[in-house]
């Protein structure tokens, strides 16, 4: 008789642990369905962010080598990609400040492809960053699809030979260029545009002297909010 009473209670006891294990399971499982969504767009979000200050830490740090004397000037190509282009302070100074010299980037103060007349760029491969489709690892696309360059010097002067795309700056009122972001979770590279009111997106800005760049994130209200700079 007491043999099969604490078979009985062994019986219960075992019975009493799987109702346990079954519940914690339930549990988990709601907590994963609530959970996931917000993890998700966590990551998501962080992935975008994270290459945003990437470029803008790499923009940064090669107005630094300008300031610093490193270089006359260096030009840089925002596109799927960031390529980087270096001039020495001699050929700077040849190009743009020779008295005897006499051509269009000096007299409009312009600065121009490699392959169109400014052969004393030299490209920075070692520097460079490669974005939406030029790279399976990059979680982003960007906007504009083609490009925008800017020509960073001490003297903030110089200005690219074609027009980025621009805009209003809210706070100052002055002509700012920008560039966009937009996550692969939820664009293409042809839908990722400035206003597609999508989350995870970001853009930087930054004026004629390249003195600050700013980001700002969408808002689910349809806004840009300033978020750095």
């Amino acid at each position: 008789m007491d043999r099969e009473l604490s078979a009985m209670r062994r019986i219960k006891h075992k019975a009493f642990t799987i109702i346990e294990l079954l519940v914690v399971l339930v549990i988990i499982g709601i907590f994963s369905a609530i959970a996931y969504p917000n993890v998700s767009s966590w990551i998501a979000d962080r992935e975008v962010r994270k290459e945003v200050y990437d470029v803008v830490n790499l923009i940064n740090e090669k107005k630094s080598d300008v300031m610093n004397g490193k270089y006359g000037m260096v030009q840089i190509r925002l596109k799927p990609g960031v390529e980087i282009y270096n001039m020495s302070q001699d050929d700077f100074f040849n190009t743009y400040k020779n008295i005897s010299e006499d051509n269009r980037f000096k007299t409009k103060k312009i600065c121009d492809y490699q392959s169109q007349g400014m052969s004393n760029l030299v490209r920075d491969k070692a520097t460079e960053m490669s974005l939406s489709v030029n790279s399976k690892e990059s979680k982003v696309h960007v906007w504009p699809h083609t490009e925008a360059v800017m020509c960073i010097t001490k003297e903030g002067i110089i200005k690219f030979v074609k027009k980025n795309l621009s805009e209003q700056d809210p706070n100052s009122g002055e002509i700012i260029e920008y560039f966009i972001f937009c996550s692969k979770t939820n664009t293409t590279q042809k839908t990722c545009k400035r206003n597609i009111r999508k989350d995870y997106q970001y853009k930087i800005t930054w004026n004629r002297i390249i003195n600050q760049i700013k980001v700002y994130k969408y808002r689910k209200d349809h806004e840009w909010q300033l978020i750095d700079g």
